[in-house]
């Protein structure tokens, strides 16, 4: 065992005597190692704690991820850290990541090992129900851990306040055999439903779900506008979405559908 306790180049020389005469049996003398300054930190045993069991958690809540790691830094640095939920799609190769957080933390100064415990918090959004991985990582430092198939994602029921108002099942859906994703979203439109004419801004949100879906490569397959119209100056739906598996990045789709009928409806006012 060698104390390096300063920069530069080292070298051995290692015998092996006998003990009666100190004949020497075996021998090593050359290079030994090169110690450099530290200029970035260093981990090692990054890990997740998993789940105790298979969690069922709702569209819009958030899991808690505790991770823990060691490291080394040659002075305070802040570090981002990433966490997400993901599934496969055409085998283990094909990693969909969705619901990403990320984060900065700071890490203190560290010339020995030092150990690191935290918690990210992962916003599960509209992700569609079905069976997700975690993954955490440090991506600048290629640094990561995951657990395969650990959070249940169940969809919602519909609030009874609202009722099924549009439903359409696309040629599609009539004949389709395979694996289908479904997403359940909110949108609240701020104005009455009966300010536009019967099932235009259903028709509307239809649309713009499809043209979305079909720009990620899905297809839809159906959907089902639930409407709760007891607000006076706006009008709350629900959305049931159904398409064919890619995956479609619902959390993505979900405001790009929002912004769009806002566009329209207000325009369709003026004009």
């Amino acid at each position: 065992l060698f104390n390096l306790t300063k920069l530069g180049e080292y070298t051995a020389k290692v015998e092996m005597l006998m003990t009666i005469d100190e004949f020497v049996i075996d021998g090593y003398e050359g290079p030994l190692c090169t110690v450099k300054e530290m200029l970035e930190p260093i981990f090692t045993d990054f890990t997740i704690t998993p789940p105790a069991e298979v969690l069922e958690v709702k569209p819009g809540a958030k899991i808690g991820v505790p991770y823990g790691f060691r490291y080394k830094a040659p002075e305070t640095c802040d570090v981002e850290i990433w966490a997400s939920l993901y599934n496969y799609t055409l085998g283990i190769l094909n990693r969909q990541e969705q619901a990403q957080t990320k984060e900065m933390i700071t890490l203190e100064k560290a010339l020995t090992f030092q150990i690191y415990y935290g918690e990210i918090g992962i916003v599960v959004g509209e992700v569609g129900a079905g069976t997700y991985g975690l993954i955490c990582e440090l991506p600048d430092y290629d640094v990561e851990d995951h657990i395969d198939n650990c959070v249940e994602v169940t969809v919602p029921p519909i609030p009874p306040e609202y009722e099924l108002a549009y439903h359409h099942e696309y040629p599609r859906g009539k004949t389709y055999v395979g694996k289908a994703e479904e997403c359940t979203a909110t949108l609240t439109i701020p104005l009455p439903e009966q300010l536009f004419p019967n099932n235009w801004v259903r028709e509307r949100i239809a649309d713009a779900f499809a043209d979305e879906v079909a720009k990620e490569g899905g297809e839809m397959l159906d959907i089902k506008i639930y409407e709760d119209a007891t607000p006076t100056w706006h009008t709350d739906y629900r959305i049931v979405a159904t398409a064919t598996a890619s995956p479609i990045p619902w959390a993505i789709i979900i405001p790009l559908v929002l912004a769009i009928i806002l566009v329209v409806a207000f325009t369709n006012l003026v004009i």
